[in-house]
């Protein structure tokens, strides 16, 4: 076995680069552990907890039951209880109906079984005050998703692969963590030897009938064999230059649709920056592109009629929005909508009524340590000074973009609202509040803005409350 430095420097590394002074996972209080009990999750939890001990943190483990596999499922939860026990760590434990989602929406057992667990982690992690969920993925599982998604035919926003720390999508106000998704299973599997740990065989994992399991038992293995380690590595290295590729891409298209009434017709761009913003174009349709899908509207004559799932027909402009549904009045009526309520802030607290939301906020000097997280969902703190006296109130518009806390970069709310499956009325519903460089701090069921929380640095607390039941 390598000696001790070789096998715990990879780990200290990682861990320290995720908890950067000002990264979410510096200034969070706890962090949610999710655990499965298998040898990664609990190689993931060791090493954690000693983190989390010389950093003062609070740990709290969550195992969500799938009862997928009978007695051993319940065997799991079990033996995860037991471990937190031992390790002195709060454990919350839920069990799931995947069998009955899967009836009622018609998903595959591993969608289902998914959407059941994001959900918990989601919800339990801000019900403990957390925010924040670490997952054990690893090197050899991004891997796996890569190959997954190539063989779909991912476009360059899926071949980015897992990002070490994202939304999740059941709850944008929470967190995923990857910290250790640089290194590979193998350094998994010596740590766990090093430390003696112990953990629980699911043996639904060697059933090669599932694509993510023939892949790593038997495909990825066979390149390894054939072409050595390069061959595994080399797709790696692939996905941070397809993820930085994209970046760019993605202003660019950010700055077309930002410049739409001056910015070139849409036949004169970029056969890549077309695809972006026809994909994007897509997503406000509430439609999910597809590869044909975008080939077809990139290529169609301008002001030409396709028709889409569902019955939907567009037709192809040459600006924003690009897609113009036909026979959709609702759209138009929405698009009128209700004018930018603006808010002064300039006193020590007030109230606001906006289309059936009753808004009220205070303002009031720090007194003691900051401590960031409101204590209702529906209430949230801001630094006061950073937005200034004046804000707006006004409803979400196609085009719209945040930075949520926590993230790396701006996203579009369209995207944010299909990932969490908001209908078009709790899109067509939702609040903004932006200040007045036109910066949306809050939009309501979203996590905050990252340019308005609140840090060390703050002197002024903004507490923003909404209600509709007493609207």
């Amino acid at each position: 076995m390598p000696p001790a430095q070789t096998i715990e420097e990879p780990w200290r590394s990682a861990m320290l680069s995720g908890v950067r002074e000002s990264s979410p996972m510096a200034l969070a209080a706890t962090w949610a552990i999710a655990v499965s009990g298998g040898m990664d999750s609990v190689v993931m939890l060791h090493a954690l907890k000693r983190l989390a001990e010389t950093m003062n943190k609070q740990l709290v483990v969550l195992h969500f039951n799938h009862q997928l596999r009978g007695q051993a499922s319940d065997e799991d939860a079990e033996w995860v209880a037991k471990l937190c026990d031992q390790w002195h760590l709060r454990c919350v434990i839920e069990k799931g109906h995947v069998s009955d989602l899967i009836k009622a929406q018609g998903l595959s057992m591993e969608m289902a079984a998914r959407e059941l667990r994001h959900g918990f982690l989601a919800r339990a992690s801000l019900a403990e005050g957390a925010g924040i969920v670490a997952l054990a993925h690893h090197a050899d599982d991004q891997l796996e998703t890569l190959w997954l998604r190539w063989m779909r035919g991912s476009g360059p926003e899926g071949l980015q692969g897992m990002a070490v720390v994202a939304s999740s999508p059941a709850d944008p106000r929470c967190m995923l963590w990857r910290p250790f998704l640089s290194l590979s299973k193998d350094q998994f599997t010596t740590y766990a030897r090093y430390h003696q740990l112990v953990w629980r065989e699911d043996a639904s994992n060697e059933d090669v009938r599932h694509q993510r399991n023939r892949l790593r038992h038997e495909v990825l293995p066979f390149i390894k064999k054939t072409f050595g380690i390069q061959g595994l590595r080399g797709p790696l290295r692939s996905c941070d230059l397809i993820a930085a590729e994209h970046d760019l891409v993605t202003q660019l298209a950010d700055a077309w649709e930002l410049d739409a009434n001056e910015a070139e017709v849409f036949s004169t761009l970029h056969r890549g920056l077309q695809r972006e913003l026809m994909r994007r174009a897509l997503i406000r349709l509430e439609q999910t592109p597809n590869y044909d899908m975008i080939e077809l509207l990139v290529d169609a004559k301008l002001d030409q009629g396709v028709m889409l799932e569902q019955g939907l027909k567009v037709c192809r402009l040459e600006s924003m929005p690009l897609l113009q549904a036909q026979g959709d009045p609702g759209q138009e009526s929405f698009a009128r909508g209700s004018k930018p309520q603006e808010i002064l802030l300039s006193g020590d607290s007030s109230q606001a009524l906006f289309d059936g939301c009753q808004i009220t906020w205070s303002r009031q000097p720090i007194v003691g340590q900051v401590n960031p997280v409101s204590s209702s969902p529906f209430s949230e703190c801001f630094d006061a000074d950073v937005l200034g006296e004046q804000v707006w109130l006004r409803h979400w518009q196609a085009g719209d973009r945040m930075t949520l806390i926590g993230s790396h970069g701006s996203s579009k709310l369209q995207d944010v609202f299909t990932n969490l499956k908001w209908s078009a009325l709790q899109r067509h519903q939702a609040l903004v509040a932006h200040d007045r460089r036109g910066r949306i701090f809050w939009v309501e069921g979203l996590r905050i803005a990252d340019f308005a929380k609140m840090t060390p640095a703050t002197r002024h607390v903004l507490t923003w409350t909404w209600n509709r039941s007493l609207a």
